[in-house]
């Protein structure tokens, strides 16, 4: 949320937690979309 508010660019939002570790949940997805700059959600599937 910080890094959006502070620049003036679109920006992805990218859920890959088979790497990161992290998965983003649908809340968070929700509430970083109504940051007008957030413009797309890639969503990468996790492996069995």
């Amino acid at each position: 949320k910080k890094v959006a508010e502070s620049v003036n660019i679109q920006m992805m939002l990218y859920n890959i937690p088979i790497f990161t570790g992290v998965n983003i949940n649908s809340e968070t997805v929700a509430k970083l979309s109504e940051i007008e700059n957030i413009v797309a959600v890639k969503e990468e599937a996790e492996l069995p």
